[in-house]
């Protein structure tokens, strides 16, 4: 999914456990395991030295989008009694959900292998692509593209609703059924 898709319809599912949670820090964690496996990814993929294959990452989805990243910081969020690490976990767990679900209705399908790493095995999945203009290309899917278009709505839905309710004209007419 795209970073819009992943802030908004992830915030949203992750909301009945934010309760008293930083919302930045919940909205950090809808990006973080894209914010950890993207770079690595296209960091040694093209702008790294050369390397041996098995040290560079076959895909986009590796350890930012394991069980075993999210068990690691929520472990941490325990220990350090820390609200915004459970904020961050919450919404990389909203990261994940959201992944493994768009992985079901959009083939080939990457991350439950992934999700599972090491205890489906080491290694982790090749990449549906090879350049950056293929998975741009791959990112053009209809339903990415409505999920993106949901997400902004979502994040802007408090905005709006702020609007409304300091418009004088609706005011009164809250104020003033009759209006």
């Amino acid at each position: 999914m795209l970073p819009f898709g992943h802030l908004g319809i992830g915030s949203q599912l992750a909301a009945p456990w934010a309760r008293g949670l930083s919302k930045k820090a919940l909205l950090i964690g809808t990006l973080i395991p894209d914010l950890i496996d993207k770079p690595l990814f296209y960091g040694f993929k093209f702008f790294g030295p050369k390397l041996p294959n098995f040290l560079v990452p076959p895909g986009t989805r590796t350890l930012g989008h394991t069980a075993l990243f999210l068990v690691l910081w929520m472990t941490l969020a325990l220990i350090k009694k820390s609200k915004r690490l459970k904020a961050l976990t919450l919404g990389a767990a909203s990261h994940l959900f959201l992944d493994a679900t768009l992985d079901l209705a959009i083939p080939p399908y990457t991350l439950c292998p992934v999700i599972y790493w090491p205890w489906a095995g080491w290694h982790f999945p090749v990449a549906p692509f090879q350049t950056v203009t293929e998975h741009f290309h791959r990112s053009l899917h209809p339903l990415l593209l409505g999920c993106e278009i949901i997400g902004v709505l979502l994040l802007m839905l408090p905005v709006i609703s702020n609007r409304s309710s300091k418009d004088p004209k609706r005011a009164n007419q809250k104020m003033n059924p009759i209006l």
